[in-house]
């Protein structure tokens, strides 16, 4: 649940991180622009890519009058004659996504982003129907949560992603493999997976730089969950997959989405692989005896409050019962109005 762990040195020459709406320069041709969030990492790091005439962005931040009046601060100092060309966006999640209709509206600027994230975000704009929040209520009751039902449901049902992202027209995709030249360097897009399907990540192919969005950051665990409408995929399988694709880039200066630039990505994707495995083991651990979901909340996650972080701890703590039960180490036991999950002997 977003755990810190093996803390990353940012590395040489970086410039102290930009003030809550501003930019520094990061290198000749990248911008480095960091937005507020009102979540408890409390910003998001945006990439600004000098494209010759031109701009080109990767990710927005959220639809919030903060971001907005950043955005409205920050476009005139870098303009100047040089428009905001186009977005680029990572994956569908609101903080990376959210202002990406309304910039396009304010600069006529091209947006693009995965298949993935258009069909995605667009699913969670839409109400939930009365059916919906009734089969959410009967999920985290089967999964042990109702304690926290009100929290879940709402977080899983309610309009919060409506209200914080601004859906754009789409004027072309992102596609794994895609080369895009940008200004003097040439990017390469990877499609990833595991925090969100098809997270696109950015690396130059010259080998020196890697915008990585939420896939790998320096200090923290990318969330990794499973959710009621995919109860039965495998995240955490599918982002150690990713892992040892991430080190095959080599080891180029990665711009995350939150904190600071950092290098050692085959070390960092080392230190990740070790954390799942040590949520794995905890996890097995505590389904000796039949469990719920709720059960293992409380075995990992003791501290788990209020809508957001109870929802990253429900969907982490089923997504490592997942992934036990992919290896076949786990068994879901379902008995009416109840999941349980049991270690098989192998296990």
């Amino acid at each position: 649940m977003n755990s810190k762990h093996d803390l990353v040195v940012p590395a040489p020459g970086i410039p102290e991180a930009p003030r809550e709406g501003g930019f520094v320069h990061l290198n000749a041709g990248i911008v480095w622009v960091r937005l507020p969030l009102d979540l408890a990492l409390g910003h998001i790091n945006v990439w600004l890519l000098d494209d010759g005439d031109g701009w080109t962005l990767i990710d927005t931040g959220i639809h919030h009058p903060r971001c907005r009046d950043a955005w409205e601060a920050i476009l005139p100092e870098l303009e100047a004659g040089r428009p905001l060309r186009q977005i680029l966006i990572t994956h569908h999640h609101p903080d990376h996504i959210g202002l990406a209709g309304w910039l396009r509206e304010r600069t006529g600027c091209a947006v693009r982003m995965t298949r993935t994230a258009f069909t995605l975000s667009g699913r969670a704009r839409q109400p939930a129907t009365a059916e919906e929040r009734a089969e959410a209520v009967e999920f985290a009751r089967r999964h042990g949560v109702a304690a926290a039902l009100e929290l879940m449901v709402g977080f899983w049902c309610g309009d919060y992603y409506a209200r914080i992202v601004s859906e754009p027209e789409v004027d072309g995709w992102l596609e794994d493999g895609m080369e895009l030249p940008i200004g003097e360097r040439t990017w390469r897009v990877a499609l990833l997976q595991g925090h969100a399907r098809d997270h696109a990540v950015l690396r130059s192919t010259d080998g020196g730089w890697l915008i990585a969005g939420d896939q790998v950051l320096p200090n923290i665990s990318p969330n990794v969950s499973v959710f009621p409408s995919d109860p039965l995929t495998d995240p955490v399988g599918d982002f150690l997959v990713s892992l040892d694709r991430l080190e095959q880039f080599g080891e180029p200066l990665i711009c995350p989405a939150h904190g600071m630039p950092f290098r050692g990505l085959a070390a960092r994707c080392a230190a990740l692989r070790a954390h799942h495995a040590e949520v794995l083991r905890r996890t097995l651990a505590l389904c000796r005896e039949p469990v719920t979901v709720g059960d293992v909340i409380t075995g990992l996650y003791p501290r788990s409050v209020g809508t957001f972080n109870m929802a990253l701890a429900f969907g982490e703590a089923l997504a490592h019962l997942r992934c036990l039960e992919v290896r076949g180490e786990v068994v879901r036991e379902e008995s009416p109005g109840r999941c349980l999950f049991r270690a098989t002997p192998e296990g």
